[in-house]
């Protein structure tokens, strides 16, 4: 499962390997890699962000900022609908896959049994903009704010819960989102329960749902 982390509005602007020292390039004019990669879906949360990246026809991978992705290129920043990558000293960007397109239908479903999420929803840029989670300095993530109607809603999440652990484990920052991921992400393609355990108001609350 990957937690909603917030949307970093705007972009930052990188030294072009083609000009002087000091001229910059918006991440959108950065031209497109060649490289045989694709991105499915972001984290963007400053230098802590990743991306989930697919190399060669593999299985999606999440890649952390500064870790290397194939063909001598690392991954240099995460945007909202992009990841650039640096390589022999320039830039390339990969941008992420249906980008534009809506969230699709059936991405989240409730009913009498336990709410049902694709893995996908939950790091599509549509819903990465409908929270803000961040770190919460006494452990955990802080939800600060959520859309009403969004996903988060849905699970139960409520502005001012704070997220203690995942399926028992907890998270405290961005390496441990990114370790739970990757320890579950073989199974992503069955059904899981996950269970969420947050504060509230100063009392404990589970929160579960499936994903499928």
């Amino acid at each position: 499962m990957s937690l909603d982390l917030p949307t970093i509005v705007g972009a930052n602007l990188f030294g072009s390997p083609d000009a002087g020292a000091g001229a910059a390039l918006s991440p959108e004019l950065i031209p497109l890699t060649t490289l045989n990669v694709v991105l499915t879906g972001v984290m963007v949360y400053g230098n802590d962000s990743f991306a989930f990246l697919s190399v060669n026809g593999g299985p999606e991978e999440p890649v952390a900022i500064g870790q290397e992705v194939t063909g001598g290129a690392t991954l240099y920043s995460v945007h909202p609908d992009r990841a650039i990558l640096q390589r022999g000293g320039g830039f390339e960007a990969a941008v992420l896959r249906d980008s534009d397109s809506k969230l699709p239908a059936g991405a989240i479903m409730s009913g009498a049994g336990p709410t049902v999420v694709r893995p996908e929803a939950l790091r599509s840029p549509q819903v990465l903009s409908q929270a803000h989670i961040v770190p919460n300095s006494g452990g955990g993530f802080l939800v600060r704010t959520i859309q009403a109607g969004s996903i988060y809603e849905k699970l139960g999440l409520r502005a001012g819960d704070v997220i203690r652990s995942i399926n028992g484990q907890t998270v405290n920052n961005m390496e441990d989102v990114l370790r739970i991921y990757r320890e579950t992400g073989a199974n992503l393609n069955q059904p899981m329960q996950v269970t969420l355990d947050v504060m509230r108001a100063g009392k404990p609350e589970q929160l579960q749902f499936q994903m499928n």
